[in-house]
Parts: C-alpha cells; structure tokens; sequence
C-alpha cells in the first residue's frame, strides 16, 4: 500500500502507461485475430466471388447487346415491331391488319400470335416486298418467327399456262409466333 500512498506525478503515468498497454494489448490481439479471418476468407472465398462477379458481368453485357440489338425488345409491343417491319424499306407494304391472340402451353409460357394481312382486301404487292416484310420480321428478333403464310395471286389471269410465270401481284396473310412467359407467372 505504501506505493499508492508515496504516489506521485510520475508513478500515475507510469500506472497510466502500463493499463494503457494492456489495454492495447487487448485490442491488438483481437484485431489480429480478425484480420486473421478476413485473410483466410480472402484467400478462399474471394476467388470464388469474383469468378462469380466476373461470370455475371459477361452475362449481362451480352443480355444487354442482345437487348439493343433486337428490335422487337425495343418497342412499346409486338404490334408496333411488326407495323415497324411493315414501314422498312424495301418492305413497305403500307396499312395492315394484326389481330393478337395468346395460347397458353404450360409452365407459365404462352405463344403470342399475331395474324397479319392487308387492311384492304384489293390490294397487292411484288413476291420482293412480301419477302422483304418477312425477312425484316424475322431478322429484327430473337422471339419473333413467321409460323404461317399465305400468299395467292392477286388478280385471275385469263388463263396462265403451266410454263407461264402469273403476275407479280400477290395478296399476303401471315401468322407469326412469339413465345414469352405468361403475366400471370
């Protein structure tokens, strides 16, 4: 007891001095122990996350330039995609007719159809255009297919013969198909 009661300035710090280093001690060990673990988590987890991170970014990169690269995700609905196609050049076959409709199969997947034709039954266009329209449709999506086609002689040619070509005046009614996951799903 005689040390705390001889206690001067000195003594205090040197008492301060000592707790303080245990105390430091204290800390410092369990810091060590951290970084410890934040290393062995470095050394076996880290690889793994940024494979993963790695993977995910190369997905998306290439969900994001088959995105900007088709058309029909690109506008409002399918109806717009296929009146856009309808306006390409070389296509340009004016006003049509789409009547939607929506099938479902199963599994929370449904077949949207859409039945194009003419808005008006006279008129007609070269096989060039028609084949142009359907190429458009085709090649501007990924989800859009062209599943049937009619295409019948505009006019009755007096009478064509088996080695004659008929005109090149053509009616046109096509059904395309494009399959996405129902709403409800």
């Amino acid at each position: 007891m005689s040390y705390f009661k001889d206690m001067t300035l000195e003594r205090i710090f040197i008492l301060l001095a000592f707790m303080g280093s245990l105390a430091l001690l204290y800390i410092g060990l369990g810091k060590r122990t951290e970084l410890a673990d934040l290393k062995l988590a470095l050394e076996t987890q880290a690889p793994k996350v940024s494979n993963q991170i790695q993977q995910f970014s190369k997905a998306h990169t290439k969900l994001y330039r088959d995105k900007e690269g088709d058309e029909f995700l690109r506008q409002e609905s399918p109806i717009s995609y296929i009146r856009f196609c309808a306006d390409t050049r070389g296509a340009e076959i004016g006003q049509i007719s789409i009547t939607p409709n929506k099938t479902p199969i199963g599994n929370g997947i449904e077949d949207h159809t859409f039945r194009i034709a003419t808005q008006e039954s006279g008129t007609s266009f070269p096989r060039e255009r028609i084949a142009m329209f359907l190429y458009e449709l085709e090649k501007g999506s990924e989800q859009m297919r062209v599943t049937s086609l009619e295409i019948r002689v505009a006019t009755k040619p007096r009478k064509v013969e088996d080695h004659q070509v008929p005109p090149n005046s053509w009616t046109l009614k096509a059904t395309c198909t494009s399959r996405q996951k129902s709403n409800d799903a």
